[in-house]
């Protein structure tokens, strides 16, 4: 009787121990099946909570990124945890452009947006014969920043249709610019006010730089959109022509809406707009 007991005990931890295994295998089927959307539903419902949590459940899907000799992985941590500190609050991700190179391959970008300034999300991802899997992840804010300058720039495929709350604040920014150019500055560069004496500096410079510029050209005649791009409906470029008394100069404005409200992070101004008014009205890039 002492052996039948002994033997039932076994074979009831022999079907615990078979059941653990069934689960197992089920949940890994069950993420295998797993479509894009809930793989990267799965990682931004992380990425709230810990950006490493996120970006290693990403490479998990993968593990032959973590093997690879040019693994970013941790320089992606390490950038993180240095940068994310600095950016305040978090208030969630946007997309910003999906390509489908084939019925296996998607490449999506992504804005995340922090309270101080946007990061730009990139992903690839792939279906072998069984699952999805992420094949590339990457970070940036530089690049961002420079095409959304180089989109906004250009005078082909003219947008001049901007919400009316970014028309807005440019008016503020003239207004103001008519009040004071040191408020001016402090009202466009919002993106730039920080803490350090660095900021501060700049800040300065700019102020400095502005009364001159003032000085030079006189008074705000008159001003008009020349084009506006915008991304994610929280990240936008408008450039605009602003006649001056004594000149026509181009103020361009890089707008970033974290949360419910626009607001100007940082401006600029050229002169070199004549030539490229002129180039825009050639023959050759006339529309029917």
């Amino acid at each position: 009787m002492e052996d039948m007991g002994k033997r039932k005990k076994i074979n009831l931890n022999s079907l615990g121990i078979l059941g653990v295994i069934l689960l197992f295998f089920s949940t890994v089927s069950l993420r295998a099946q797993e479509t894009p959307e809930q793989i990267l539903q799965h990682f931004f419902e992380l990425y709230k909570t810990s950006q490493e949590e996120a970006i290693t459940y990403a490479y998990g899907t993968n593990p032959t990124l973590m093997e690879k000799e040019d693994s970013n992985y941790d320089e992606i941590i390490k950038t993180l945890d240095s940068l994310v500190p600095q950016l305040g609050k978090y208030h969630g991700s946007a997309l910003i452009a999906e390509t489908k190179l084939t019925t296996k391959i998607k490449h999506l970008s992504y804005l995340l947006k922090y309270e101080v300034m946007p990061i730009r999300l990139s992903l690839t991802l792939a279906k072998d014969d069984v699952k999805w899997k992420f094949f590339g992840i990457t970070f940036d804010t530089n690049e961002l920043v420079d095409e959304m300058i180089k989109a906004g720039l250009s005078l082909d495929n003219q947008i001049t249709n901007a919400p009316k709350e970014v028309t807005s604040l440019v008016s503020d920014f003239f207004e103001t610019y008519d009040r004071s150019t040191r408020q001016a500055v402090d009202f466009g560069m919002q993106g730039d006010v920080g803490g350090s004496l660095k900021d501060q500096e700049n800040l300065n410079a700019a102020k400095t730089e502005l009364e001159k510029f003032r000085q030079a050209v006189g008074e705000v005649q008159d001003y008009g959109i020349l084009n506006y791009v915008e991304v994610a409906n929280s990240y936008s470029y408008a450039s605009y022509l602003v006649n001056f008394k004594e000149d026509m100069v181009r103020f361009s404005f890089l707008m970033y809406k974290p949360n419910k409200r626009w607001k100007i992070e940082t401006f600029r101004f050229t002169g070199d707009i004549l030539d490229q008014l002129q180039e825009a009205t050639k023959i050759y890039r006339l529309k029917n």
